[in-house]
């Protein structure tokens, strides 16, 4: 079972709880885009790496952004990605 999916009592999260859900999603989709083989990415265009660069930046900003950690808005991933 995945942490993210474990709430056997429907109640609400402690806050500690939430961030570390989101920091754990977060973290595995970093892990998605830091997974780019270099020689790969050396194929893209000017533009592909500029929306790589700000789709993995947005991913690190997501503990700075108001609402965090209860009502936060999830960067879309690059199409081609």
């Amino acid at each position: 079972m995945n942490i993210t999916e474990y709430n056997p009592n429907n109640e609400p999260e402690p806050s500690f709880i939430t961030e570390f859900k989101v920091k754990q999603i977060r973290n595995e989709l970093l892990k998605f885009v830091d997974r780019v083989n270099p020689i790969w990415y050396s194929t893209l265009t000017d533009a592909q790496i500029s929306e790589l660069k700000t789709y993995r930046q947005s991913l690190l900003d997501i503990t700075l952004q108001t609402g965090y950690p209860t009502d936060i808005y999830w960067p879309e991933k690059p199409n081609w990605l």
